[in-house]
């Protein structure tokens, strides 16, 4: 849901992001989005930022990195990134404690 949210305040910033880079939250999207929100708005730097294996090439990520930087909206992004970062952790301490509680319930095995 947050991942949907940071695309439409990059889209109503004329910011085409998720077209460049298929996955937001992913290495490449991640570190755009945290380039993005410490204040970088040039789109070379931005797209350079990019990992090695993105298909598209650093010009066509470029030409998506084109926009206007809207405060209101980069609020918004700033904001739903802290929260997908929040429900991934809670996620992640949900994982670890149920795979703590199963097993206990696995018998030993023995050979």
């Amino acid at each position: 849901m947050y991942i949907n949210k940071m695309q439409k305040a990059l889209r109503l910033m004329n910011i085409r992001l998720d077209v460049a880079i298929r996955d937001l939250a992913g290495k490449s999207g991640r570190a755009i989005l945290d380039a993005i929100l410490a204040g970088h708005r040039d789109p070379v730097y931005l797209a350079s930022l990019a990992h090695f294996r993105v298909k598209k090439s650093k010009e066509e990520i470029a030409a998506a990195l084109h926009g206007n930087w809207r405060e209101d909206l980069l609020f918004e992004l700033r904001s739903c990134l802290t929260f997908y970062d929040a429900y991934k952790k809670e996620i992640l301490v949900c994982d670890q404690k149920i795979e703590s509680i199963m097993t206990a319930y696995i018998p030993e095995l023995t050979f």
